[in-house]
């Protein structure tokens, strides 16, 4: 009989702790009073009709639930006697408050069709794996989702016109992001800092700035912004260990905007300056490459560190910059060349040790004939090996291995090499890409019957070096 008894409390125990799915049509406040001691018990909660704050903070106290539907219901605001949510006492109304389901164990959210905004860290570091809903939100607070370890893939509502910073930041295993519907101007600082998971990502065409750190740290590999993009703040794309390529118009970045990206090989970007350590340690980098060369071309400031320890063999510089920094090709170890010659005399301002972290005077400087004594005379570019280059219209050879050969005949230029050529830039002289190609192959032939007639520079690239040819399309 003893053993029966305790057969009979240990099922009634059992009882007491079987979890439940429950719906409830409730008015404000009145949550805690309608479940009761079910709470603990409830993994599925479907709410309907009217609630507020003090409804959320019960939820927030029920730490077996798991998914929760709140497609049915509405808000609505309300002021309490006592201090919830990290000392708020004032809530509004169409709104999830701050910090409302932080750290909370809920796995699946359905959010109000009437909600407006979702507070500071709502969700932040919660167990959140789906949320769905929520079409009329106009505003997300900051850090609303930071360190939602769970979180695999986001899609935002078209009416969503504003995020706080952070949104997203932490959010480890988030892989898609899908922003494309919004209304955002600016992505605002931190949103998808550190999200080593992130491949995929759709931006709105309405968004015209990228703030500070927004990326940083993220596992995208491809980049490609709107031409309607031309501000990306400071680390904005740094600390990415797998983004191979970046792709944008005419931008202006804060410091250190693309710095130590170790994958990174292509960048098609239109700069007006680099700054300080924007496009530095990436090893992966040439710049002499097929499209890589168009940021140099438009350049007009290159700040300290620049473009340390990438792995260029030469640069061109169109006659747009105006001043470089301290140290700015510093750790360049495969540098042989730097083409200033579209500059002809106009110098850039320099400051003392503008070239230290590099040997300049192994390495070739190419400048205007007639203009040879103008930059010798300056003390830091004047430490490079002075190479002086004629701008007639005669075809010449500006720089580079002389195993890179490049014949004209009629309206074909003929390049070859002993090695594979990795890429093929043509410009006019004013800087402007009129080709790039990428042959893959010891010897490409190219029609240039359609280029302007003009002085045109064909540049060609090989695991040697590059070389640079000057000629007229007659």
């Amino acid at each position: 009989m003893k053993n029966l008894r305790n057969i009979f409390a240990i099922s009634a125990v059992a009882a007491c702790f079987t979890l439940t799915a429950e719906t409830f049509d409730i008015t404000p406040g009145t949550l805690g009073e309608l479940v009761g001691t079910q709470g603990a018990t409830i993994t599925e909660l479907t709410l309907k009709g009217r609630a507020d704050a003090r409804d959320m903070a019960f939820i927030r106290d029920m730490a077996s639930l798991k998914k929760l539907d709140m497609s049915a219901l509405s808000i609505e605001g309300c002021t309490t006697d006592k201090e919830i949510f990290f000392g708020d006492r004032i809530f509004n109304a169409g709104a999830i408050p701050s910090f409302a389901f932080s750290c909370t164990g809920i796995e699946e959210v359905t959010l109000p069709s009437t909600l407006q905004a979702i507070g500071d860290g709502a969700f932040s570091s919660s167990e959140l794996k789906v949320i769905k809903g929520g079409s009329a939100v106009t505003k997300i607070g900051d850090w609303a989702f930071y360190g939602c370890n769970a979180l695999t893939e986001i899609e935002l509502p078209a009416t969503v016109a504003t995020l706080g910073k952070g949104v997203f930041a932490n959010c480890t295993a988030l892989g898609s992001a899908s922003l494309e519907k919004t209304k955002i101007t600016v992505l605002p600082e931190q949103s998808f800092f550190n999200t080593p998971a992130l491949r995929t990502i759709k931006l709105p065409s309405t968004l015209t700035a990228i703030d500070d750190e927004a990326f940083y740290g993220s596992g995208l590999s491809d980049v490609a912004l709107s031409g309607n993009v031309h501000i990306v703040g400071a680390h904005s794309f740094s600390g990415m260990p797998n983004l191979e390529s970046f792709q944008s118009g005419d931008i202006e970045n804060g410091q250190g905007a693309f710095f130590n990206n170790p994958q990174l090989k292509h960048f098609h970007s239109e700069v007006t300056s680099v700054n300080h350590y924007g496009l530095a340690h990436c090893p992966s980098l040439v710049l002499g490459e097929t499209g890589n060369d168009s940021p140099m071309l438009h350049a007009n400031m290159l700040n300290d560190l620049a473009l340390a320890h990438n792995a260029s063999t030469g640069i061109v510089f169109g006659n747009t910059l105006q001043s470089v920094g301290k140290e700015v090709l510093s750790g360049m170890k495969n540098l042989n060349s730097v083409n200033v010659y579209l500059l002809e005399g106009n110098v850039p301002q320099t400051v003392p040790g503008s070239f230290d972290g590099i040997k300049p005077e192994n390495i070739s400087l190419m400048v205007d004939k007639n203009h040879i004594e103008t930059w010798k005379a300056d003390p830091e570019w004047g430490r490079f090996n002075i190479q002086g280059v004629s701008l007639s219209t005669d075809d010449i050879i500006l720089d580079g291995p002389e195993s890179i050969v490049f014949e004209l005949e009629g309206n074909v230029l003929r390049i070859s090499a002993p090695e594979e050529i990795g890429n093929v830039l043509i410009t006019d002289a004013s800087g402007m890409m009129l080709l790039a190609m990428a042959p893959g192959d010891t010897t490409v032939e190219i029609d240039i019957t359609d280029m302007p007639q003009a002085v045109l520079l064909a540049r060609a690239v090989t695991s040697k070096g590059a070389r640079t040819f000057k000629f007229q399309r007659r």
